[in-house]
């Protein structure tokens, strides 16, 4: 899809009112604590590691066992006509991201933008992210863009995940390997000068880091390629080393030496020891 595509269309998510922006928050609260009542259920993800409370309370993250529509519109056809025109339920009555880990794409005011099912767990499917229907907005894990002048990015919620529970707070994702032009205009207004792609190693993902790279540098925004593993635990100190062999891209200068994580290793958000 070309870039600027996903701007151009129309549908259900631009024109929210006050009444569907608080449904929205409503349906990822509602898959909150359903995930919250079934934490076994991200097993499933097969992530080298345990997947702690911490990682499940600052994503937010969510799972649609469908039981949305018997929860949020358990009488009337209004309500119900509303989670359809947000596309949460299919014109079917299918519910759209049922039996999926949900992660939602918050404002900083904490209003829900979108929701994204990332994996699906019946099938225990990394299929591609798929999100509600209509324009997309919003910028995934917004304070990631508050911790200094380099920013990591991912091609997908799960991948950010990855590098924040190894202690790299710094990390956003774009919209698969799309980078809209509200990415942009916040790593501007933060103060971003160095952005680390950190993509894997398919042929399209690095025809598609090199467009990013390319129009990073006409923003005066360095980029720097990171190919990304999966082998290693949530936890370890190797997603750092990933970052370290990052490449500088469209002449970009040698990157900043990073500050080096030492054995004793705490996670800047739950203050426990990891192994390397």
């Amino acid at each position: 899809m070309a870039r600027g595509e996903i701007e151009r269309r129309v549908g259900p998510i631009a024109e929210m009112d006050v009444e569907d922006q608080q449904l929205l928050n409503a349906a990822a609260e509602h898959y909150h604590q359903t995930l919250l009542a079934q934490p076994g259920v991200l097993r499933t993800m097969r992530w080298h590691g345990e997947v702690e409370a911490s990682l499940i309370e600052h994503f937010c993250l969510g799972y649609a066992d469908r039981t949305l529509a018997e929860t949020l519109a358990p009488k009337g056809a209004t309500r119900m006509a509303r989670l359809k025109a947000l596309g949460l339920i299919c014109p079917s009555g299918r519910e759209r991201f049922g039996g999926a880990v949900v992660v939602p794409i918050r404002d900083r005011s904490g209003n829900v933008l979108q929701l994204c099912a990332a994996f699906h767990v019946s099938s225990h499917d990394y299929t591609p992210d798929e999100y509600l229907p209509g324009v997309r907005r919003g910028v995934f894990h917004p304070s990631g863009f508050d911790l200094g002048e380099e920013l990591i990015l991912t091609a997908s919620p799960l991948d950010a995940m990855r590098f924040w529970y190894a202690g790299h707070g710094n990390v956003t994702c774009s919209d698969g390997l799309l980078l809209r032009d509200e990415h942009v205009e916040t790593m501007k207004k933060h103060g971003i000068r160095r952005v680390l792609i950190a993509y894997d190693a398919q042929p399209d993902s690095e025809q598609a880091a090199e467009e990013i790279a390319e129009r990073l540098r006409h923003e005066g925004i360095a980029s720097y390629r990171a190919r990304l593993a999966r082998r290693f635990k949530p936890t370890s100190q190797r997603w750092g080393q990933i970052l370290k062999k990052a490449e500088p891209m469209q002449g970009a200068p040698p990157r900043p030496e990073p500050t080096p994580l030492g054995a004793d290793w705490r996670h800047p958000m739950h203050g426990e020891v990891h192994e390397s």
